[in-house]
């Protein structure tokens, strides 16, 4: 913790699915928080965080090969509606959305 969301974010996909972090990336104005519970390390947290940020973000992964870490078993390339079906968490039905949006209107906040 302590690095900026930008930094995180590209960190992140490189560690866990081997995207370059020169890859191009936008920042997305789609913003959540996520329960501590849904991270196991929380219990070595202080006992005040209740809450992580969720920052979002696009990347341009083409022609990448995509090498999961062990954190992950798949992943998915697929049509807007098909991405959209398959997502769990409102914040990221809205963060797809907000990306979708800003690709066809070619309103990319690059990072």
């Amino acid at each position: 913790m302590g690095e900026a969301p930008p930094v995180a974010a590209k960190r992140e996909a490189e560690e866990e699915a081997g995207i370059p972090q020169s890859a191009p990336y936008c920042r997305l104005d789609s913003m959540a928080s996520v329960s501590v519970r849904h991270f196991p390390a929380h219990r070595f947290w202080t006992e005040h965080r209740y809450v992580i940020p969720e920052y979002c973000f696009g990347v341009d992964a083409t022609g990448v090969g995509i090498a999961l870490s062990d954190e992950h078993t798949e992943f998915l390339w697929g049509s807007h509606d098909t991405v959209r079906d398959r997502l769990h968490w409102d914040s990221n039905i809205t963060a797809l959305w907000e990306l979708a949006e800003r690709l066809a209107k070619g309103d990319l906040n690059p990072v």
